[in-house]
C-alpha cells in the first residue's frame, strides 16, 4: 500500500468566526488555471482555516506569483468571498512543507 504525501496549510481569515461557516474553499489561480481545495475550521483558533494540498498538486505549481482567494458561506447562509491576494507560489509551497 502506498500513501501519498499531503500537508496542511493554515490560512487566517481575520474578523470571521470560521467555526460558524460552511463550504470553505481556498482557490489558487496561476497561469490561467484555478484549482479549489476544501477547507475546515481549526478547532483551536476560530480565525484559522485548514486546507490540505496534495503533493501531486503542489509540484505542478510554477515558481511564480499566484492568486489566492477564500470563499465560504457565513453563519447567516450568505456566500462570501474575500479579496484575492497575490503571493509567490514558492513561499506558499515552503510554508505548506513542500519547499526544497
Amino acid at each position: 500500500m502506498r500513501r501519498g504525501i499531503r500537508n496542511e496549510l493554515q490560512i487566517r481569515v481575520k474578523d470571521m468566526d470560521l467555526t460558524t461557516c460552511t463550504n470553505m474553499i481556498l482557490m489558487i489561480q496561476q497561469c490561467g488555471q484555478t484549482v479549489s481545495y476544501n477547507g475546515t475550521a481549526d478547532a483551536t483558533d476560530h480565525e484559522l482555516m485548514n486546507v490540505t494540498i496534495p503533493k501531486a498538486d503542489a509540484v505542478k505549481y510554477k515558481g511564480m506569483p499566484a492568486k489566492f482567494q477564500v470563499a465560504l458561506t457565513d453563519a447567516d447562509g450568505i456566500p462570501r468571498s474575500h479579496k484575492p491576494i497575490v503571493a509567490d507560489i514558492g513561499d506558499f509551497l515552503e510554508v505548506s512543507g513542500y519547499g526544497s
